[in-house]
């Protein structure tokens, strides 16, 4: 916007100097309108150079916050599942503890016998999605700490190739008003 301004302003200045009776204010009004089209120019360069260096750093940190949403999610989902399954392991942990161990007929042993395949299957799964769980959450806390450290060091150099560039800009409209 204050490029378009910057321009806008020295086409005034131009259309300021066609009124000029004298050659002299004529030169002065139209060097001074040069002069602000080139601050215009910079203007861009510059805005196109933020946009380069601070719009890549911020797209970088909403993916990368995407990404660990998307992390926290699946491990939500995960521990949804875990619920679940201890339940179910409880459940069947208590059936079993409730069917009478010292029975002689067959039914009976059968049932004992499927309970405890049952019993050993879901204590399995549980023992899995657990250390599935915990897994993800130790990933998760080893990543997050990661990128603390790499963010910030990212955004530290973009934000210094900002205020470089930001400096430069100055210094090179401080030259054309010189």
């Amino acid at each position: 916007e204050l490029a378009s301004v910057t321009e806008e302003f020295s086409k005034t200045i131009d259309s300021l100097a066609e009124l000029e009776v004298t050659r002299q204010n004529v030169e002065i009004l139209t060097n001074f309108a040069d002069t602000h089209r080139r601050i215009r120019e910079s203007l861009e360069r510059s805005s196109l150079q933020e946009s380069l260096t601070l719009g890549v750093t911020l797209d970088e940190y909403i993916r990368s916050l995407a990404s660990v949403k998307a992390i926290f999610n699946q491990r939500a989902r995960l521990g949804h599942y875990l619920v679940i399954v201890e339940t179910d392991f409880a459940k069947k942990q208590s059936l079993l503890e409730k069917l009478p161990q010292n029975s002689t007929s067959q039914s009976n042993i059968d049932k004992i016998n499927s309970a405890k395949r049952e019993y050993q299957t879901l204590q399995r799964r549980c023992k899995s999605v657990k250390k599935r769980w915990q897994e993800v959450g130790d990933c998760i806390k080893k990543e997050l700490a990661n990128f603390e450290i790499e963010k910030v060091k990212d955004f530290r150099n973009s934000l210094e190739i900002f205020l470089e560039s930001a400096i430069e800009s100055q210094k090179e409209c401080i030259e054309l008003w010189e």
